[in-house]
């Protein structure tokens, strides 16, 4: 069984260092480069520097291969755009992902991404999932009407800073597309005219933005 690691910080380096211990064919990215020297040279898989949100370093990581991918940032917001784009680009039917933030939990649901606890899990829960696989995961009710949305900004809306979207109702920003590069959400990110918003929203919150923009168009 093929597994794909992506980061190589202190949690993702155990975790690739016991599925390969286990027998697992363990591929694991790092975008630093230095990280990889923490492995010892007991590691029997395969290292790639890059970054695992562009295509290029996911085939050659055989991303068309791989069981399962374990998403092992402690960002949250990164973990579910690169499990978002896991899913739907590519495809990938195993995904389980480190969760630091409990406020993230309903989004992994959501997206059928199983979680890690450092506190309560660790390498065995991995194997436990890999092995069962097809386990259904549990949705609350309550959050059975969020979606993920590709939002574009009108092209002739004035800058706007996150901190004020950021105030929209039921509405999460995730990330957001500038002239094809793709940066995180954050409270001093700049939007402009055109921008694509990567957002997880309930039906009220993507009408929120909606009429946000239509009253900052009036307003203007």
């Amino acid at each position: 069984m093929s597994v794909l690691v992506i980061g190589c910080g202190s949690f993702g380096k155990n975790i690739a260092l016991a599925l390969n211990k286990s027998g697992y064919d363990v591929t694991i990215i790092d975008k630093n480069y230095q990280n990889f020297m923490s492995l010892p040279e007991s590691f029997r898989g395969k290292r790639i520097n890059g970054d695992a949100m562009t295509s290029e370093v996911l085939h050659r990581a055989k991303i068309e291969e791989v069981t399962a991918v374990i998403l092992s940032s402690r960002n949250d917001v990164n973990n579910i755009v690169q499990g978002r784009i896991l899913k739907e680009v590519f495809h990938v039917g195993t995904l389980i992902a480190l969760n630091t933030d409990p406020t993230y939990r309903s989004f992994y649901l959501q997206m059928n991404i199983p979680t890690i606890s450092l506190i309560n899990w660790g390498a065995l829960r991995i194997e436990e999932w890999l092995k069962e696989s097809t386990a259904a995961v549990d949705k609350p009710s309550e959050i059975t009407n969020i979606g993920f949305y590709n939002y574009q900004v009108p092209v002739d809306a004035a800058p706007v800073q996150g901190s004020v979207l950021a105030q929209i109702p039921e509405s999460l920003f995730f990330a957001v597309n500038h002239e094809g590069l793709v940066v995180n959400f954050t409270d001093e990110t700049t939007i402009y005219g055109g921008d694509i918003l990567h957002i997880s929203a309930t039906n009220e919150g993507l009408q929120n933005l909606t009429t946000f923009y239509k009253d900052a168009g009036r307003n203007s």
